[in-house]
């Protein structure tokens, strides 16, 4: 990732000219972490939308659709296959500053974690803790976001939907205050906080027993 910052930073920058004005649009600020991270974000859930709405579908009307094969036809002949993408759109604007921030956050606390401590690698319980801090962090941030998208599913089942996410965002205020929004956070995070640390730990354990064996150093 830092030799892909540092192409940027030497490569021409993209100019701009407004009238007498020329504007160098220097791509250096960016972080190409969080470019690929918002780029994973986006494909995983081009694929697995269609799961989630399943998923929420069995949840919230398991007596319209009790099992998986009938959430599936019904799902089809009501909408056919726009209708597993149906709430693409929020899912998209709450996942993006998701996953960019978790993929980022992990990263940059890895990276000055061991400039502090003057360590090139970390123990499993490093990345166990440093992975727990980044999805409490990405959670954190969107979760507002996510607390929207619920709110546009339920009412969209309920026939009271809001019309976009600023709305859904308008109305949870509106009923319950800027806290409506963080509402359910505690518990989510019990939930991604364990989970991402698992996830990096066993990525970077794996990443480094692959590198070993095929003799590449660390």
């Amino acid at each position: 990732m830092s030799s892909l910052q540092e192409k940027w930073k030497q490569n021409e920058c993209p100019k701009l000219q407004i009238g007498c004005i020329d504007l160098n649009l220097s791509l250096s600020w960016i972080s190409p972490t969080a470019v690929a991270g918002a780029a994973a974000g986006v494909a995983s859930t081009l694929v697995c939308h269609p799961l989630e709405v399943l998923k929420d579908r069995l949840t919230i009307s398991p007596e319209i659709y009790p099992n998986l094969g009938a959430a599936i036809r019904n799902i089809y002949r009501d909408g056919g296959i726009g209708a597993f993408y149906a709430g693409l759109s929020p899912t998209l604007v709450g996942m993006l500053p998701y996953s960019t921030c978790y993929y980022f956050m992990y990263d940059t606390i890895k990276k000055s974690y061991c400039l502090a401590k003057n360590k090139k690698t970390l123990n499993r319980p490093e990345m166990l803790i440093i992975g727990a801090l980044s999805g409490f962090t990405a959670s954190t941030i969107s979760f507002p976001l996510e607390v929207a998208r619920k709110r546009l599913m339920v009412g969209a089942l309920q026939g009271k939907c809001p019309p976009n996410m600023a709305a859904a965002l308008s109305e949870v205020i509106r009923e319950e205050g800027l806290k409506g929004l963080y509402r359910g956070w505690g518990a989510s995070c019990l939930k991604v906080m364990p989970s991402s640390g698992i996830t990096w730990m066993f990525y970077e354990a794996w990443k480094d027993i692959l590198l070993v064996q095929k003799g590449i150093s660390l």
